[in-house]
């Protein structure tokens, strides 16, 4: 007698939210594009992942001004999901 399985997998749907990030690179500012998304917060990190800014964002304009020249990691959070995009600042 042979034993017979049959397995299903499913894949739920991931509706993660089109975000957007320019200029990159960037020299003084970034600016979040969510697509009209209500943005909750961003996280910035740097490439070792210590956290260099955070916070709520009250316009979709981030001054980066302050950061050293290097690579970023910009979270933006949404009620839609979270995307993380690399930046560059020059």
């Amino acid at each position: 007698m042979e034993a017979a399985a049959t397995v299903f997998l499913a894949t739920p749907e991931f509706n993660r939210p089109i975000i957007a990030v320019s200029p990159n690179p960037a020299a003084n500012f970034i600016t979040i594009d969510a697509n009209g998304v209500n943005v909750e917060s961003i996280t910035i990190t740097d490439m070792n992942g210590r956290i260099v800014a955070k916070g709520a964002i009250a316009e979709n304009t981030i001054d980066i001004s302050r950061l050293e020249n290097g690579v970023y990691f910009v979270r933006v959070i949404t009620q839609a999901g979270s995307v993380t995009k690399k930046i560059v600042k020059k």
